[in-house]
């Protein structure tokens, strides 16, 4: 029986220290570690609005256009931790980093996600006075995206 509700912490960040290239590497065939330092992740997926608007018509009309996504997600701050490192270095380099978001485990027959090589746009690490370091970052798709379901 398919699962009729997810929970936030079923969703899985994972990593691989391998590109997605779309042929020897795909989502189905790279090496993925769960990153398990995840606070909080958001999805924005939208549309663009392209304009179909035309004389004959009394209103305007619209149609959805090419896809925008972008990941927010809240780390723990640990350097040191393998998927944390690699973000990081992804960042500083401006490098890709290959990265799945899944509603579970990645290699769970059924579960889907968004699997992409990402750019990393932002890392932010506030210092708040009386809270563990938490490390906010924005991906956006730098190449291979896919939405994903686990085979």
């Amino acid at each position: 029986m398919a699962k009729q509700y997810y929970y936030g912490d079923d969703n899985t960040l994972n990593y691989s220290s391998t590109l997605l290239d779309g042929s020897a590497t795909t989502p189905a065939t790279a090496t993925w570690s769960e990153v398990q330092i995840v606070r909080d992740e958001t999805h924005d997926d939208q549309a663009s609005e392209i304009d179909i608007s035309s004389r004959e018509s009394s209103v305007d009309l619209g149609a959805p256009g090419r896809r925008k996504i972008s990941i927010d997600i809240d780390l723990i701050y640990r350097p040191g931790d393998a998927g944390f490192d690699a973000i990081e270095t992804a960042y500083q380099t401006r490098a890709a980093v290959a990265l799945a978001m899944m509603n579970g485990d990645i290699a769970t027959a059924g579960n889907k996600g968004k699997a992409a090589n990402w750019s990393v746009l932002k890392m932010s690490t506030p210092k708040p006075l009386r809270d563990v370091l938490v490390t906010s970052i924005t991906l956006v798709p730098y190449s291979q995206y896919e939405d994903y379901t686990a085979a």
